[in-house]
């Protein structure tokens, strides 16, 4: 995303609460996706536990765009510094923060 994508999104609540909605409804058709291989047989999770590094950029992205407005809330000087490093957890423990804000106080 450049910077003029970044500046309208901050500008424009609207247009940020469009982009969150569209990275949440992705986030959550690829989960459910994840879900959907591991329930098959041994030999078939086996393989779709090696997931494709393009998809899980995706995810991160996803879970940066959703998360960097929270943190920008708190420390607007380091949100993005703060947001890569957060975002080099496990994506269910960022998706635990996205849902609950108010970790990211304590």
């Amino acid at each position: 995303m450049g910077n003029s994508e970044s500046r309208h999104l901050v500008e424009s609540p609207q247009a940020l609460a469009d982009e969150v909605k569209e990275a949440a409804q992705v986030l959550e058709s690829a989960v459910e996706g994840d879900d959907e291989h591991s329930s098959g047989d041994d030999e078939q999770s086996s393989s779709s536990s090696h997931t494709n590094p393009g998809d899980e950029a995706q995810k991160k992205n996803l879970l940066g765009a959703r998360l960097y407005p929270l943190i920008q809330q708190i420390h607007p000087d380091l949100a993005g510094k703060i947001t890569g490093m957060l975002l080099e957890l496990d994506n269910s423990e960022v998706m635990h923060m996205i849902e609950c804000p108010r970790l990211l106080g304590a």
